[in-house]
């Protein structure tokens, strides 16, 4: 493989320097106290039951979003919290079917039972 710039061609050619070169990596801001609300809704049992990977949260829209497991009835899930309304937004998306269901204005308790029914997994043991 050719480099086509001075940049790209000095990466191929001393991988070496760049590897001793390491800048300490950046850590992303913790999460603010919604998104570990939402998290701990969810629970890390819950997570680990779903096959969750990829868990991403932002903390300025208050989003918490993750890809699902194998066998599950979607691939990923997105749950946004409406801190002025008190409430959440739960997206599935499913690829192969280009599907999107989205559901707005979700009371608390109501977050885990849409979560089980539109997954195809129980989100705790007992």
């Amino acid at each position: 493989m050719t480099a086509q710039t001075g940049t790209q061609n000095q990466a191929v050619t001393a991988p070496q320097t760049r590897i001793t070169t390491q800048t300490k990596p950046q850590t992303a801001a913790p999460p603010r106290p919604e998104i570990q609300v939402m998290f701990d809704l969810i629970s890390r049992m819950g997570f680990m039951m779903m096959g969750a990977t990829g868990i991403i949260y932002d903390n300025e829209n208050y989003r918490l979003g993750w890809q699902m497991g194998s066998g599950a009835l979607c691939d990923a899930v997105g749950l946004t919290y409406d801190a002025g309304m008190d409430l959440y937004k739960l997206d599935f998306v499913t690829h192969d079917r280009d599907d999107y269901v989205s559901f707005e204005q979700v009371y608390t308790d109501n977050v885990r039972p849409l979560i089980e029914k539109h997954t195809g997994f129980y989100l705790k043991l007992f």
